[in-house]
């Protein structure tokens, strides 16, 4: 099954979209749909707890998003997607984060974007991180960014602008609903209107690890809608 217009984007599995109110997807195809609507705010967006408890105890996801920078920051980062714990503070606590980091302290790093998932047994240091652009490839402000964190068998994925990152080992599950206050929150999001330095437009989530020829027929479904980069 696909949406609307004939855009080949895979349904099944697909558990969560947002979307900015330019383009709805396809209706009644058995997965929750977040309009952020037509009227710009500026704060940002969280999902209700129902539409995440998908994501509780799983090995495989597949997150395919387009973030949009309006700004540079001299911040440390922002979070344009962020699933934070509850319970028990610290990094171990922690979800699936997407970093956008800034020149904080004139370190350079404005516009580097990188996934992070907790490690809940404490292991390096309570992150497992993957890097998506950096240096030549950080997104620059008017930017139109497809990134995605696709895992699965235990290997983690990250892709920017159809190009396909190195792997990440990481064979735990996604909040074990056995680890207290481990990823058990709402996704946070940084909506299309907050003029933030890193937003996201539009996303789709996946209780699966979509195919690599999935994840390109994403890109060239959010292609038709934005200019996004390629680099």
């Amino acid at each position: 099954m696909s949406v609307a217009y004939n855009y080949k984007i895979p349904t099944e599995g697909l558990k969560l979209f947002v979307d900015e109110g330019l383009n709805r997807l396809g209706p009644n195809v058995g997965f929750t749909g977040i309009d952020y609507g037509d009227t710009p705010y500026t704060g940002g967006f969280s999902t209700s707890p129902t539409n995440v408890e998908w994501n509780r105890n799983i090995t495989e996801i597949t997150i395919s998003v387009v973030i949009y920078k309006y700004s540079n920051s001299t911040g440390y980062a922002t979070h344009p997607i962020n699933m934070w714990g509850n319970g028990p503070s610290g990094l171990s606590t922690s979800g699936i984060i997407l970093y956008n980091f800034g020149n904080y302290q004139s370190n350079g790093a404005d516009g580097n974007i990188a996934w992070y998932m907790g490690d809940y047994d404490g292991t390096n240091g309570g992150w497992r991180g993957h890097g998506v652009a950096s240096g030549a490839t950080q997104i620059q402000v008017g930017e139109y960014y497809h990134v995605v964190f696709q895992l699965g068998n235990g290997i983690g994925n990250a892709w920017r602008n159809r190009n396909k990152l190195g792997n990440v080992s990481y064979p735990r599950p996604i909040a074990p609903s056995n680890v207290a206050g481990y990823g058990q929150n709402n996704f946070n999001l940084y909506g299309p209107y907050n003029q933030s330095f890193g937003v996201v437009k539009a996303g789709l989530w996946y209780n699966r690890r979509c195919s690599d020829d999935e994840i390109r027929s994403q890109y060239d479904y959010f292609a038709r809608r934005y200019p996004l980069q390629t680099r």
